[in-house]
């Protein structure tokens, strides 16, 4: 019963206290309780925020280490009192209510702080007015040292929609517009609280929310000491002048049709991706294309047609395009597509192979049918031009070139055209090899440097084309990336790997890995990684068993989602090779920020150890590069035996190359499985 009663007098404590609590909070002074002895029981937000602590920081602690000296001395609880003192140099009044109980016993103490701004509130407006020199368009207002409103006049209610007693006690940061620049503020809390007057134009944001601008300027006001005492601001709404600016010079940049860049801004914007294409050893490039067909519909069906063709097919094109690439209307008959950060033009042709596949398209306006016969004309920095200029008249002149010779695309050079027009031609059969899998996987063994064994086997496609005789990996993934099949290709090769694979366990050969390699046409799609796991499912494989080789130096500034997809890679147990590392646009710090598990050394570098004994140190020093962080090393392109002792001695964990077999097709590679087989067996 005694515990019973003791809970129940525990629990109306806590219903007293939180009710207490409740009506502290409920007050916008700052008030704080405390027993007769001095401790703090209980203290409210505003309290909490004027002395810059925690509630839980409080409560418990004697008032003395708490609250401010100035303040502490003057506390009393045997009687009501009323002082006014300076705090943080702000003027308080402090309000002191002791607690008794009905037989006048104490029981502890209510402090009151509130601001003084009343008694000075007269005399505040006069010396703002005079510093502001109001008018009947600037808002002005005043705060203390710490920004909190003590004045606010009737034009600043109709600029920011807070009325005097909304915005008093405040702080004026609530009309900062969450998107303006911490930098801006910081040099104009410097420059006031060097009793600078600062000026500028900022970003409000209405008590509605609306943003908008203002002219502000903030004016220290000193007493008589020339000590800062307020801060005047007066605030001119420029919002009106914003836009129209902003207006003015939309039109001067942009053509008002399709919102893209006008020819002006294109030459600008061309000629910063011309001088980042220089720094970083890439490519930037101008495709021009001929959209005068468009006028043309304009005469047989009227401007609304002409318009809304115009701009579906514009936005069409932008879709197409990656984030950073640009369009612009050069003209009423072209359209310029600028291309910064391209790695070679290999990747120009991808990009105008996937145009021209939009320019096959129709479109249907008020139930028209409708195909546009659009020409391109490229030319690429440096080799078609080495400024914004040269570039934009020889894609101009190569488009003209595309018109004469009655060719879809026009430009480079006439081998590089021969080149384009091929690859013109295989995109219109490439998807019918893909859908069928009438292309060819082949497949190179990578040797462990120290055992010799078989670790894994690096898969490839080849197409053996008629006329035009051996397309190789590369070429076929941009032929195929252009045609918008290049998943296709990768989810079908590895259902063609999978199945050699299993024919090789049937013949009892020692299991290895399979290595396949992904184009930025498949990291595209965040899916691949489900993609390539159900294939392997489906034939009842383990994700361990297959490596993914990653070309970044070929996806620079890619609109891709790499860390997630690597992620996804990584966590399925699925190990990750960075290839090509060496190459041009590999960075040692993509090592850092993404899971690999090895590197494969370019087989440039490989190619140049017996030569040059710059490449055999830079491999070395790439090896141990790796190996410090716990990644394994593959040689690639080794051809000569001198060259693998030389890996061997640096460290190299594995290599492949024409040393131990070319790329060659699944019988070949069996017929090397079984020698190798046969080899280990007469030397066990």
């Amino acid at each position: 019963m005694k515990s019973h009663k003791h809970q129940l007098n525990n629990k109306t404590q806590s219903i007293e206290l939180s009710l207490a609590r409740s009506l502290l909070d409920m007050q916008n002074d700052a008030m704080l309780l405390m027993d007769n002895l001095g401790h703090v029981i209980e203290a409210n937000t505003a309290m909490s925020a004027f002395l810059a602590l925690e509630q839980h920081e409080m409560l418990r602690q004697h008032a003395n280490k708490v609250l401010p000296t100035t303040l502490s001395d003057i506390i009393s609880t045997s009687q009501s009192s009323c002082n006014k003192i300076t705090l943080g140099g702000r003027q308080v009044e402090v309000q002191q209510n002791p607690l008794r109980d009905k037989h006048g016993v104490n029981l502890g103490l209510l402090l009151c702080l509130k601001p003084v701004i009343n008694s000075a509130l007269k005399d505040l407006q006069s010396r703002a007015s005079r510093v502001a020199n109001i008018a009947a368009n600037n808002a002005v207002f005043a705060t203390d040292l710490h920004g909190q409103v003590l004045y606010s006049n009737d034009i600043f209610t109709v600029q920011t929609g807070y009325s005097a007693a909304q915005i008093t006690g405040k702080n004026i940061s609530c009309l900062k517009n969450d998107d303006n620049e911490s930098a801006l503020y910081q040099e104009m809390w410097r420059c006031i609280t060097k009793q600078q007057i600062w000026r500028g134009e900022v970003q409000n944001k209405k008590k509605s929310g609306r943003v908008y601008w203002s002219e502000l300027t903030i004016t220290p006001l000193l007493d008589e000491n020339k000590e800062t005492e307020f801060y005047v601001g007066s605030m001119l709404d420029i919002t009106t002048k914003k836009e129209q600016a902003i207006t003015a010079s939309y039109h001067a940049n942009y053509d008002k049709a399709t919102g893209f860049s006008n020819a002006i801004l294109a030459k600008d914007r061309l000629e910063g991706m011309v001088g980042r294409a220089q720094r970083h050893q890439l490519i930037a490039a101008v495709i021009y294309l001929d959209i005068s067909c468009i006028d043309e519909m304009r005469q047989l069906h009227g401007e609304h047609v002409a318009q809304q063709l115009l701009q579906q097919y514009g936005q069409r094109v932008q879709d197409t395009l990656r984030s950073e690439d640009a369009i612009a209307r050069m003209s009423n008959h072209c359209l310029a597509v600028l291309l910064p950060d391209l790695v070679n033009l290999d990747a120009l042709e991808v990009v105008s192979a996937k145009l021209d596949s939009l320019n096959q398209q129709t479109f249907v306006i008020d139930k028209q049918t409708i195909h546009l016969e659009i020409r391109q004309g490229l030319a690429a920095y440096p080799q078609q031009g080495l400024d914004a200029q040269s570039l934009l008249n020889n894609a101009q002149a190569s488009l003209l070139e595309a018109w004469q010779t009655g060719q879809v695309i026009g430009g480079f050079e006439l081998s590089r055209n021969e080149h384009s027009q091929q690859n013109y031609h295989l995109r219109r059969q490439v998807q019918d090899l893909v859908r069928k899998s009438e292309f060819t996987v082949v497949y190179q063994p990578i040797i462990d440097a120290v055992t010799d064994e078989i670790v894994a086997m690096e898969t490839l496609t080849q197409w053996h084309h008629q006329q035009y005789g051996l397309i190789d990996d590369q070429q076929l993934n941009g032929i195929a990336e252009a045609a918008d099949c290049i998943e296709l290709l990768g989810i079908n090769m590895l259902h063609q790997v999978c199945q050699d694979y299993l024919s090789w366990q049937e013949q009892g050969y020692t299991p290895f890995k399979l290595a396949i390699n992904l184009c930025h046409g498949q990291l595209r799609n965040p899916k691949i990684v489900q993609k390539i796991i159900d294939v392997l499912a489906s034939y009842q494989l383990p994700c361990e068993i297959l490596q993914v080789e990653i070309t970044l130096s070929h996806l620079s500034n890619q609109w891709l989602a790499l860390e997630r997809v690597f992620s996804a890679f990584a966590l399925a147990g699925i190990a990750l090779s960075y290839d090509e590392f060496g190459e041009r646009g590999a960075y040692i710090s993509d090592l850092e920020h993404f899971p690999f598990a090895g590197l494969k050394l370019s087989a440039t570098y490989i190619a140049g150890m017996n030569q040059s004994p710059g490449a055999a140190n830079l491999v070395e020093g790439i090896i141990a590069l790796a190996r410090s962080l716990n990644l394994q090393v593959t040689a690639v392109g080794v051809s000569e035996l001198s060259q693998m002792l030389q890996l061997q001695e640096m460290g190299c964990h594995f290599a492949q190359g024409e040393l131990f077999n070319g790329y060659a097709q699944r019988d070949v590679i069996s017929e090397y499985l079984n020698e190798k087989k046969e080899f280990n067996q007469t030397r066990s």
